[in-house]
């Protein structure tokens, strides 16, 4: 590890930390917990051990490491941002399921009271 590496080994080490604090705190489920870890599990290893950027950046015929980090950086972005739509279209069927059933025991319940002082106001006259 070069002294050149050494903010992107904290800034890795500051972001594990507060991922940590965020999981302590229950404020993430348990899949963001695993995105969120296996990034900084990557970014630990890109920041302690540099030349695997290299060897990335190599891998996939790109002649600078930082092309590959950056590269590799995007795909991450670009699939977490996939994944959160496809959660957010999931979680939008949920609440239309349950505002129709909602609306289905609403139209239920007003049956109901209707029938009931329906009842009661036949008795009363």
């Amino acid at each position: 590890m070069t002294p050149s590496n050494l903010p992107a080994a904290v800034l890795a080490l500051l972001f594990t930390g507060g991922i940590l604090l965020l999981v302590r705190r229950e404020r993430l489920g348990a899949l963001q917990t695993l995105w969120w870890l296996v990034s900084a599990a990557l970014m630990l290893v890109l920041g302690f051990v540099p030349w695997t950027a290299a060897a990335l950046g190599r891998a996939f015929g790109l002649g600078s490491p930082a092309a590959a980090v950056l590269g590799a950086g995007l795909c991450l972005v670009f699939a977490k941002l996939l994944f959160m739509d496809a959660e957010r279209v999931r979680q939008e069927a949920k609440i239309r399921i349950l505002a129709q059933k909602m609306a289905a025991y609403e139209t239920e319940i007003r049956e109901l009271k209707e029938r009931e002082s329906g009842e009661s106001g036949g008795k009363e006259a």
